[in-house]
């Protein structure tokens, strides 16, 4: 009888093992393709970036004077808040400014975009700074256009990984289970026998 239980305690740990080996594949799986999804758009926002760091290289500093001035009196808290006509239509050296449709009231951002890309830009109460901040951002394109090209990377490397780990993940479990099964039934034929 102690075998017996000895032997059906390791059988339901062995199960227990095997279920949280399923679990782990089965996650990895889940992340390899939403990698596989995202992946292809992180490709195209690094592209898009590197095209607007190479089409801000190009912008002088007279074009980043004009451009402060122009928006220097426009990005107030209030229309970052509420919005406004004139942050609505706001083109500063070719990219487009919006206001995030899901605005963080204590931390407000805005939006430029270009190439179908935006840029999140986190924005304060002076509007001077407001305005400093994105020609900021336009002036360090390359610098995201890096982090972009490292993030994609990074997601390429754990592409791989995970791909390597779900191909070799085997049911490492099963044998022992299978075994242990056949020796409980064994064990039990043997008690009936013998009763």
């Amino acid at each position: 009888m102690k075998e017996l239980a000895e032997k059906e305690n390791e059988l339901q740990r062995l199960y227990i093992l095997q279920a949280e080996e399923l679990e782990a594949k089965n996650q990895m799986e889940t992340e390899l393709e939403e990698l596989k999804k995202a992946i292809p758009g992180m490709n195209q926002r690094y592209i898009d970036t590197v095209e607007n760091a190479k089409y801000s290289e190009k912008l002088s500093r007279k074009d980043f004077k004009t451009a402060y001035d122009s928006i220097s009196d426009i990005i107030t808290e209030e229309a970052l808040m509420n919005g406004s006509k004139k942050l609505a239509n706001a083109i500063v050296l070719g990219f487009s400014i919006h206001v995030p449709d899901d605005q963080d009231e204590k931390k407000p951002n805005l939006l430029i975009e270009r190439n179908n890309q935006q840029y999140m830009i986190k924005m304060g109460t002076s509007t001077s700074g407001n305005a400093r901040r994105v020609i900021n951002q336009l002036k360090k394109f390359s610098e995201t256009a890096e982090e972009i090209q490292g993030e994609l990377l990074q997601a390429e490397n754990r592409k791989k990984e995970l791909k390597a780990q779900v191909d070799r993940s085997s049911n490492q479990y099963s044998d022992s289970i299978k075994q242990l099964e056949d020796e409980i039934q064994i064990i039990h034929h043997r008690l009936k026998r013998d009763e």
